[in-house]
């Protein structure tokens, strides 16, 4: 084999390992997904936001996201009582899972009226249908109820703390199936602190007088009711959390000088650091 014939089947070998690399970094760089046909199941902590989310995933390119919103408040939006519920939505619901129509199913934290059972219900029938479902419990910010915010990260640390034995527990019991949480909770903390700190100044109040007060606030009411831009962008932590978007890549014109962008990206990707479950700290409400 003369020199020449040498070189030019080498150059072949490098443009086929060259053409192999970049095709395996184009396929690791393309979005799993086009889009999730997603099932939003809760209360009134859960469904505004859910509803806000919709908007978010067509600018980061899931053109394909589709997704229903099963809303019923306070305890009745909870995985138990939903499980319970016999209505035309609800029944609709359950039989889109069944028929493996959905492939993301989003529950709400809320153990009055629930139990651990009662997601697994939940994840049972879902796993029927597609039994590559991805699960996400939504944990949403506490009531307000006129606390103050050391009394509020509290009350927040401690309801997370059982809310992380039930993820656990699920995690041990269904391995190989992916489940994942919003932390809504600490997104109403760091703005909260961004208010106390004099950097979020579209906030004029922590809360609302009443229901005539037109003052952008963090909680509309004493329950803790979210205002605008807690709920408005709020729905950044889900885009991070079901499309895994980096936010401050994402496109979104908030008109607000606060970077809740970056602060929804901290809090996703420091989701469960430092949080220990300690069982005589577990509060349910």
């Amino acid at each position: 084999m003369n020199k020449q014939k040498i070189k030019f089947n080498r150059c072949i070998a490098l443009l086929l390992i060259c053409g192999c690399v970049t095709t395996a970094f184009a396929e690791e760089q393309q979005p799993q997904t086009k889009g999730y046909n997603c099932l939003f199941m809760g209360h009134s902590f859960f469904a505004p936001i859910a509803n806000a989310f919709e908007s978010y995933p067509a600018r980061a390119g899931f053109n394909e996201h589709e997704q229903m919103v099963v809303f019923r408040g306070g305890p009745n939006g909870s995985p138990g009582a939903l499980w319970n519920n016999r209505s035309p939505q609800v029944e609709k619901a359950k039989a889109a899972l069944e028929l493996g129509e959905i492939d993301l199913l989003a529950l709400t934290y809320y153990p009055l009226k629930s139990t651990i059972d009662d997601y697994r219900k939940w994840i049972d029938l879902a796993l029927e249908g597609n039994s590559e479902m991805i699960f996400v419990i939504h944990f949403p910010w506490p009531r307000y109820k006129d606390r103050t915010l050391e009394q509020y990260e509290f009350v927040n640390r401690l309801k997370l703390s059982y809310l992380l034995w039930v993820m656990k527990e699920l995690k041990d019991e269904y391995p190989g199936t992916d489940f994942r949480c919003i932390q809504q909770g600490r997104w109403m903390i760091g703005l909260w602190e961004a208010f106390e700190e004099g950097k979020l100044s579209e906030i004029s109040v922590v809360k609302r007088t009443g229901f005539q007060d037109r003052d952008e606030c963090l909680f509309r009411d004493t329950l803790g009711h979210g205002g605008m831009i807690p709920i408005e962008f709020g729905a950044l932590l889900w885009l991070a959390t079901i499309y895994e978007v980096d936010l401050e890549e994402y496109d979104l014109k908030t008109n607000i000088d606060f970077d809740v962008k970056s602060l929804a990206k901290q809090i996703y990707e420091t989701e469960s650091e430092g949080l220990e479950l300690n069982s005589t700290d577990r509060i349910k409400n």
